[in-house]
């Protein structure tokens, strides 16, 4: 059932034309978590390398040739390819879409209980929403793998290129901390950013399973916002069709290309950080 007929007979007549509610934002305390496990993923792998390296058989005695450092951390790198990350990459991922989801639910409950004082939780299936899960799913089981992967590519670059330059022992153990880091780095960008696009895609999808089609663009305001996402701000949307935007309360629609603004929804851009603001119309 449409969100307007659900007014309609609450209220026995709908009250006001048009009405604008808050954004449902992402939830941190899912991004924090994800985040933490991607963390213990890469700490899991550089731990392998490391003991390796630190193995009383291997010292810097001259008596120990470079080849032997070589051979040992080759093995090293070997274990954490063969290290099956795949059932690990499932469980966080299903972890992830099911902590964004019960998150994004109980805020969207929340939201329409405070605006109107209606109980949606009968309506919101998660039928609505089961390809958007799915699909979060199975791109983050990727993103998860390609994290070991491109943790062994920089090792084998970077620690390598430091053993043919006569890297020592200590040397060795300090830049594997540091390209654990690096990895760590590019594991916050995946957590803020996947769990901003799947908030995105769930609250468009209830959205429009609830009959709404337009909303607000809230941009970030600030001086990291860009300019073709600051362009849209304030300006109305449709989840149906994110090449248009309207200035005049929907009564015409213009093409975003023709101001240079982001085709998409709030939320789906990379690192984006603008909000979609239901726009219920009576018309």
């Amino acid at each position: 059932m449409e969100l307007k007929l659900i007014l309609a007979r609450k209220q026995g007549r709908l009250k006001s034309r048009n009405r604008r509610i808050r954004p449902i934002k992402q939830s941190k305390r899912t991004e924090v978590w994800y985040r933490e496990r991607l963390n213990s993923v890469i700490d899991e792998m550089s731990q392998v390398i490391i003991a390796e390296l630190e193995n009383p058989t291997l010292n810097d005695a001259t008596s120990t040739p470079p080849l032997s450092i070589t051979a040992k951390l080759s093995r090293a790198i070997q274990k954490v390819a063969s290290m099956s990350i795949a059932e690990l990459a499932t469980r966080l991922s299903l972890g992830l879409v099911n902590r964004a989801n019960q998150q994004n639910k109980d805020r969207l409950l929340k939201t329409y209980k405070n605006a109107f004082d209606i109980d949606l939780s009968g309506l919101l299936s998660d039928e609505a929403i089961r390809d958007d899960m799915a699909r979060a799913v199975k791109e983050n089981v990727d993103l998860i793998k390609s994290i070991q992967t491109d943790f062994i590519n920089d090792i084998g670059e970077k620690v390598f290129s430091n053993l043919a330059g006569g890297g020592r022992h200590e040397n060795l153990v300090s830049l594997i901390k540091e390209r654990g880091n690096i990895s760590k780095s590019r594991a916050k960008f995946i957590a803020r950013d996947q769990t901003a696009k799947l908030n995105a895609a769930l609250n468009e999808s209830r959205h429009r399973s609830l009959g709404l089609d337009l909303y607000e663009w809230g941009g970030a305001g600030d001086e990291r916002e860009r300019e073709s996402h600051l362009k849209l701000n304030g300006k109305l949307c449709k989840y149906s069709d994110p090449t248009v935007y309207s200035d005049d309360g929907g009564k015409t629609w213009k093409k975003r290309k023709s101001i240079g603004a982001y085709e998409g929804a709030p939320g789906t851009d990379f690192q984006c950080r603008c909000v979609s603001l239901p726009y219920i119309s009576w018309d």
